[in-house]
């Protein structure tokens, strides 16, 4: 592990209050974070390469499952395990077909509990 014996996590969401709410939440639990607004917007790894990636893929729009593959293929970030933080996961995880899944290699999908729930109009 990197950083000590503390794992750290570079964290990619675009919200900046929900960015610092969940790198909070993870400082808390002993981890060392990275924080970065989006794939294109990392901050200078150098000798910190991370453990694990967390990425959110929902925006205003919904999801938005090309930055997992943007992730998978980036240089720095090909080889780490991610958590895909998404208001609906599109395929359960464990599912028999991943042929039908964006995920990847050592990719796994959690509801974000964190997320505004959709606007529903009456």
């Amino acid at each position: 592990m990197s950083h000590g014996s503390r794992p750290t996590v570079l964290l990619i969401e675009a919200d900046t209050s929900l960015r610092r709410l969940i790198a909070l939440g993870l400082e808390y639990r002993g981890m060392h974070v990275i924080e970065a607004s989006s794939a294109g917007n990392l901050p200078t790894l150098g000798a910190k390469k991370p453990d694990l990636l967390i990425l959110d893929v929902d925006g205003d729009r919904g999801s938005d499952w090309s930055l997992v593959e943007a992730a998978q293929t980036h240089p720095c970030l090909s080889t780490l395990p991610v958590v895909v933080l998404t208001w609906e996961c599109p395929i359960a995880v464990g599912a028999a077909s991943e042929e039908q899944s964006p995920l990847q290699g050592h990719t796994t999908c959690l509801t974000n509990p964190l997320m505004r729930a959709p606007c529903i109009k009456p």
